[in-house]
């Protein structure tokens, strides 16, 4: 009639650790301790699951949050991978460009080594402008 009860969760064994020893005998309160603990490993998964979403790197169901925010199309039948990539460079693609962030947006996608060199490029005046009458001389 004392049948052990099989304890699978990790945060079972961890509650029933907390209690005094008799209590390890006890069919009740290993069944307890396994039934409660195995609501707290799934609250812990679904927890660890929303913070994951939080980051483009970790993301699977938030991706189009982070696509709908930035106003990329969301395309389900991309690879996760790929879609990462697209949020990473838009995210990073922003501002002033140099060859710093060209870098960057380049290097958010897969296998995307580049090279970029900056060349001097020479400044000249347009007097066209003036000639239409859009600028006064």
């Amino acid at each position: 009639m004392s049948e052990a009860v099989t304890m699978t969760s990790v945060r079972g064994q961890g509650m029933l650790g907390y209690l005094p020893g008799y209590y390890a005998s006890s069919r009740v309160m290993c069944s307890l301790m396994a039934s409660e603990g195995t609501e707290l490993d799934l609250l812990q998964r679904a927890l660890d699951e929303t913070l994951a979403q939080f980051f483009v790197d970790t993301a699977t169901w938030g991706l189009d949050r982070w696509e709908s925010d930035l106003g990329i199309a969301t395309d389900p039948m991309k690879p996760l991978d790929q879609r990462r990539s697209l949020v990473k460079s838009k995210l990073r693609g922003t501002g002033t460009v140099t060859v710093a962030l060209m870098r960057s947006v380049a290097e958010s996608f897969d296998n995307g080594a580049i090279e970029v060199t900056q060349q001097a490029v020479a400044l000249h005046s347009d007097d066209s402008l003036r000639r239409y009458g859009r600028i006064a001389a």
